[in-house]
């Protein structure tokens, strides 16, 4: 058996350090990448849930801001965000409590992506994370 000389030892590991050096950046930027945008999904996810149950107060009739806020702060605690961080939600028309039943209303939640990115690396993400979910107000039909 020949052993391999020096001089072709040497240049086989300056091969392998360049190689790896091409090859490292990218694989850290799918793996983080994959994390980031996962993540934004599951967020995104929790938003929703938080904005439908919003939604779903105040549609009812005897619907109060401190109702539709109370729920959707509970569901954002319940999936481990800070409610503090959000936005103050939207609810749309201006006259949503009072309404007349089957008018559409609209209730947004949305958080600067800044505070709940999980791993900080630069990558091309949303400014703001913002849900709008919408349902008809209940109620006797006029």
């Amino acid at each position: 058996m020949s052993a391999i000389p020096t001089k072709l030892r040497a240049r086989a590991g300056g091969t392998a350090i360049v190689e790896a050096a091409v090859v490292l950046p990218l694989l850290l930027l799918l793996v983080f990448g994959a994390l980031e945008y996962g993540w934004m999904f599951v967020v995104d996810g929790d938003i929703v849930n938080a904005a439908r149950q919003g939604a779903r107060a105040a549609i009812t009739p005897s619907a109060t801001l401190n109702t539709v806020t109370t729920q959707i702060n509970t569901a954002l605690q319940n999936a481990g965000l800070k409610p503090s961080d959000f936005n103050t939600p939207t609810i749309t028309p201006s006259n949503w409590s009072t309404a007349a039943s089957g008018t559409v209303v609209n209730v947004t939640v949305g958080i600067p992506y800044s505070k709940v990115s999980l791993t900080h690396f630069p990558l091309p993400v949303p400014t703001i994370l913002q849900v709008t979910v919408a349902m008809a107000k209940e109620g006797p039909s006029s």
